[in-house]
């Protein structure tokens, strides 16, 4: 009797722990694809709608290319030299219970989830499939009020949402030094043959 009454107790406990985690929802916004030309800094706004009845602090951000996971695996953009780097944690997010907290992606204010910034010498057509992927952590109090004497409820819980960086505006390489000595060359035979053409007049 007493293995049973346990045995439910700790069913009744895991299922409550699910219930909290599964509240708790990513939206990406505008949308989950972003595009950029090569060498722009692109990103996502977010709503994250805390369904539970703690607080929710967010640890951390990532794009994650294709299956990556942050629990697993080192996540990065799999575009050339392109680079992620996150917004959201470094605000020291924080929802409390029952709220909905959403901003729009401003890189200059290091606003929204986070930036991707866009390989310069990525072409036209190319693209990173994976998601954004936020960590967090669950608290029955306020983590940064007067009343958080350990009360953290819950740590590295995720929240994923699919994301895409498709690259849409044209390269921007530099032209070869061979190109610019030609251009060079081609300017000073106009310039001369144009004053002969004068001379001659």
């Amino acid at each position: 009797m007493t293995r049973t009454f346990s045995m439910t107790a700790v069913g009744l406990f895991l299922i409550g722990l699910t219930a909290s985690a599964d509240t708790v929802t990513l939206t990406l916004t505008p949308s989950g694809t972003v595009s950029g030309s090569p060498g722009d800094t692109v990103g996502w706004g977010y709503s994250i709608d805390n369904g539970s009845s703690d607080y929710l602090l967010v640890s951390n951000s990532y794009f994650c290319a294709g299956t990556e996971d942050p629990t697993f695996t080192t996540c990065a953009p799999s575009l050339g030299a392109s680079t992620y780097q996150d917004f959201i944690a470094n605000n020291g997010t924080e929802i409390a219970p029952g709220v909905t907290a959403a901003q729009s992606f401003d890189a200059s204010a290091n606003s929204g989830v986070g930036e991707y910034g866009i390989d310069p010498s990525a072409t036209t057509g190319q693209s990173d499939i994976g998601s954004i992927v936020i960590t967090y952590d669950l608290f029955t109090a306020d983590p940064f009020g007067p009343n958080c004497n350990f009360c953290q409820d819950g740590g590295d819980m995720e929240l994923t949402a699919a994301a895409e960086v498709q690259v849409t505006g044209p390269s921007s390489a530099v032209p070869e030094p061979g190109t610019l000595a030609f251009l060079g060359f081609t300017f000073a035979a106009l310039v001369v043959r144009r004053a002969r053409l004068v001379n001659r007049s």
